[in-house]
């Protein structure tokens, strides 16, 4: 997906629900389309973390090779584990994210309009399915090591509302808090982990595709050289931007109780759009960095 449609949905957020809402309900229906285009950042993001994954943990097996057959494939079987772990995550985490959106497009009805017996039904089969993918993502090994307590704050909804979103609201919103709480924390982690995964990628590459071939290549191409160098040296320039990711969903979490509480400012949401932009950015730096290491 090019960079300029992501910047143009996330530009279109708040004119076109402006547009869109009115009266008091209009902040829940800007809230939610925010929600979504958090949603699209955060699954280009983890896209791009599994495709960095993978060359991580495939270079350090190329670096670590033992000598004999029964070493190696000891070696392949358990990295293939421990990546397999790791891969589930990623995907729990999109499917996650993508029921978060799912969900905020539910929000955004019941902000907008007076809600059907049929639509809220379908709310309540979202919202177990995103409990259910929360409890996975919660129980991974990977996640509990890290021993991740969700914190819920109990607030009272604002009688202004429309009567559908407000009984939503009553009977979902320590879930949801429970849901971006999970999305803050388990993000942090995979932030983390991805930042290890970039510089350890960078070191191996620099050591196969660079310096070996450089001290022990007489004939090596200075065009390839010169590429090569400057694709595996810059790999690792996403890494100060990439706690953006963690940011943004605690931010998200915050607006969500300042939502309710009815505490939440236009200023406060459009910030909040400008750094999912951002993300988005980053992701696509994270994405374009690993496709050029073929080139």
């Amino acid at each position: 997906m090019k960079i300029y449609f992501w910047q143009k949905v996330v530009a279109a957020v708040t004119m076109t629900t402006l547009l869109n809402a009115c009266g008091s309900n209009k902040d829940y229906a800007l809230f939610s389309q925010t929600g979504q285009s958090y949603a699209l950042g955060i699954d280009n993001l983890l896209v791009a973390t599994k495709k960095i994954s993978i060359d991580s943990s495939s270079e350090a097996m190329l670096r670590d090779r033992a000598n004999t057959e029964e070493e190696r494939r000891r070696v392949y079987q358990r990295t293939r584990l421990t990546d397999t772990e790791w891969l589930d995550l990623l995907d729990k985490m999109r499917e996650h994210t993508d029921l978060l959106a799912s969900y905020f497009v539910k929000l955004q009805t019941l902000a907008t309009s007076d809600a059907s017996e049929r639509a809220q039904q379908e709310t309540d089969n979202l919202v177990t399915n995103l409990s259910m993918v929360g409890d996975k993502i919660r129980g991974n090994q990977l996640v509990t090591a890290h021993k991740i307590i969700p914190r819920i704050v109990n607030l009272a909804v604002h009688a202004h509302v429309r009567s559908s979103l407000k009984a939503e609201l009553k009977a979902r919103q320590g879930t949801i808090q429970q849901e971006l709480d999970t999305q803050e924390q388990v993000l942090s982690l995979i932030t983390q982990e991805l930042k290890r995964q970039l510089t350890e990628l960078q070191e191996n590459q620099e050591q196969r595709l660079l310096y070996t071939p450089y001290v022990k290549d007489p004939q090596i191409s200075p065009d390839a050289f010169v590429s090569a160098r400057y694709r595996i040296l810059t790999l690792t320039s996403t890494i100060p931007q990439l706690e953006k990711a963690t940011q943004v969903s605690q931010d998200l979490r915050t607006s969500f109780l300042d939502l309710i509480d009815d505490k939440l400012t236009l200023a406060r949401v459009n910030e909040l759009l400008t750094d999912i932009n951002s993300l988005i950015k980053i992701a696509q730096q994270v994405k374009v960095s690993k496709s050029q290491l073929k080139g």
